[in-house]
């Protein structure tokens, strides 16, 4: 970025940041601000405000007041380069995407700590059903891009890493809440997008990534308990699952967590919801709630110590489960058959036996007819002949 250069070789430095403006400052002489102005607005090519003292100028509009007010200046002075984020961001990117842009990534984060799900996907998906961008762009270490279906991560060269279709990727995902309303119960501060939406599996991982990651893992608990409830007064959720007895987690994700930790749990989340969400959920819910022996849990931290364990519980358990359903059906598709071809035969023989029976009746319904047909066809002169006679 031409512009971050040539602050950086002016001696500028980073002073302040907002979600839509950042601030750069530094000492000039007086002789050099002009010129310095000129630059930087060549190289910026928007709109920007400069700081002289207690004098502010919106450039290029106020230009032909530039060196009236430089001229009231002192011969040292501080000046400041306020420059609205949006202007580092083609057009129509900002139209089509979400877009974040911070300097650093702990400006995001602190902005993302302390939100509830609904706040969260609020913020990161302000507008709704499109993909958003996450740029930080004075940190050489997001120079790598991390991304999903949803969320691309990097610099400010990002741009064009998020799949096309995006609407294809959004209709998934309320299919999945959809499944979640059919299953489970959320009591309120309900989120609207699944935990993929947050998930990155990539091998790479950044500051960014890694608390994305730790949420989509908390929301993966919520979407497979039996009951989430919002604690207001600890602005945070809590999950539980029924079963012989209550399991109930805050849905706080511990700092000792790994990555391979959250995979598991998402693996066992995306496995619950690929088919046959309702088996799936209710089966979770008993191997946890026998599980996990403690009935109160302040974070998620025993879960995920024990979440490969209980991902190869459940599907074992599912394994039997469906062998048990497969050799039920068997046998009883089995009964059913034996039961048809015993019917079968019998109904065969019955009406073998109603054969017999209708067959003669028909010879004795046709000998009567045909004797009932001659007599009442007989001719007339036959009768007083055989008189006669």
């Amino acid at each position: 970025m031409k512009w971050m250069d040539l602050l950086k070789t002016m001696g500028f430095a980073y002073r302040s940041e907002t979600l839509s403006n950042v601030v750069y400052s530094n000492q000039l002489p007086q002789q050099q601000i002009e010129q310095f102005i000129f630059e930087f607005a060549s190289v910026w090519g928007s709109v920007f405000s400069v700081h002289l003292d207690d004098h502010i100028l919106s450039l290029p509009t106020e230009n032909p007041l530039l060196t009236s007010t430089v001229d009231l200046l002192n011969e040292n002075i501080e000046i400041k380069i306020e420059i609205k984020k949006s202007g580092m961001v083609p057009p129509h990117i900002l139209c089509n995407y979400n877009v974040h842009i911070f300097s650093q990534a702990n400006l995001l984060i602190n902005n993302l700590k302390g939100l509830n799900f609904a706040e969260l996907e609020h913020f990161i998906f302000n507008k709704r059903d499109q993909q958003s961008y996450i740029i930080i762009y004075d940190d050489t270490s997001y120079s790598s891009v991390i991304s999903n279906n949803f969320i691309a991560i990097g610099n400010i060269d990002v741009f064009g890493v998020l799949p096309k279709e995006p609407e294809k990727y959004f209709k998934e995902s309320q299919d999945k809440i959809k499944e979640r309303n059919d299953n489970i119960r959320w009591n309120q501060e309900i989120c609207l997008l699944p935990p993929e939406v947050f998930y990155f599996d990539d091998d790479n991982s950044n500051e960014i990534s890694e608390f994305l990651n730790k949420q989509a893992a908390a929301m993966c608990v919520a979407f497979t308990a039996s009951n989430t409830d919002y604690l207001e007064g600890g602005k945070l959720y809590q999950s539980t699952y029924f079963g012989l007895k209550q399991t109930k987690f805050q849905l706080v994700v511990a700092d000792s967590c790994t990555k391979e930790q959250i995979n598991k749990i998402f693996s066992l989340y995306s496995w619950a919801y690929s088919v046959k969400p309702s088996d799936k959920i209710g089966l979770i819910q008993n191997i946890i709630n026998l599980h996990i022996k403690e009935d109160n849990n302040s974070n998620l931290e025993l879960l995920f110590q024990n979440a490969a364990e209980i991902v190869e519980m459940v599907r074992e358990n599912y394994r039997v489960y469906i062998q048990k359903s497969v050799k039920s059906y068997l046998d009883e598709r089995k009964q059913v058959e034996d039961f048809i071809r015993t019917t079968s035969n019998e109904i065969s023989k019955q009406i073998s036996g109603l054969t017999d029976i209708v067959t003669k009746n028909l010879f004795g319904l046709l000998a009567t007819a045909i004797t009932a047909t001659i007599g009442f066809n007989k001719p007339e002169n036959c009768v007083l002949q055989v008189e006669n006679a």
